[in-house]
């Protein structure tokens, strides 16, 4: 058995790998191909290029995980018929191996730092929205409680304290119309007795 035969468990996709570190390396770019896949906008035929010829500037991929999509842009760009081929850089042969295998990451985290930025602003902002927010909450809680408070201690009548309100101002005028009366018949008496001394 050779040691090919061994790395049974070497394979990314349709390739099988001799060394482990080569495996390695195309799963780095599988998971960085994915990701350009679900990013990359290919009715834009201009972003396509752009994104094909910084691949290619770069070297971003070594494996034939990673060049296999490199070609795949390159066969949209020139399906399309409108870009310059001029602009298209030539594909390159990867020599030699790569020791860095997590150059693909270090891509893409380049590429998409910025977005990343403005991701982290956004939630800054919300945390310090949702901060005020809830200091204005409390607030006017506190302002609403007073209102109760000073609500159910006022003398006017209102839908908290209306039924203790009504029945003391009944009970004053109870008071009140007694007192009348009692001045009435007072003042009746004395017109009666004025009446008899006449």
């Amino acid at each position: 058995m050779s040691e090919f035969e061994n790395a049974e468990n070497y394979r990314v996709g349709k390739y099988q790998f001799e060394l482990r570190e080569d495996y390695e390396v195309a799963l780095q770019e599988k998971k960085g191909v994915e990701y350009l896949h679900n990013q990359l906008d290919y009715g834009d035929i201009n972003k396509v290029l752009n994104t094909y010829n910084e691949l290619i500037s770069k070297r971003i991929f070594y494996t034939p995980i990673g060049i296999e999509y490199v070609n795949k842009l390159r066969g949209l760009i020139l399906s399309d018929g409108s870009v310059d081929t001029t602009k298209l850089l030539p594909l390159y042969v990867p020599s030699g191996r790569r020791k860095d295998s997590d150059r693909v990451e270090k891509y893409i985290s380049r590429k998409y730092k910025d977005k990343m930025k403005g991701l982290d602003t956004s939630v800054k902002k919300l945390k310090s929205t949702n901060a005020f927010l809830g200091m204005l909450v409390a607030f006017l809680i506190v302002i609403i409680v007073a209102m109760f408070i000073i609500t159910a201690k006022s003398d006017n009548p209102n839908i908290l304290n209306y039924e203790r309100v009504l029945q003391d101002r009944y009970a004053t005028w109870a008071e009140d119309l007694a007192e009348k009366e009692e001045e009435l018949r007072e003042w009746e008496r004395e017109l009666e007795l004025k009446d008899i001394e006449k």
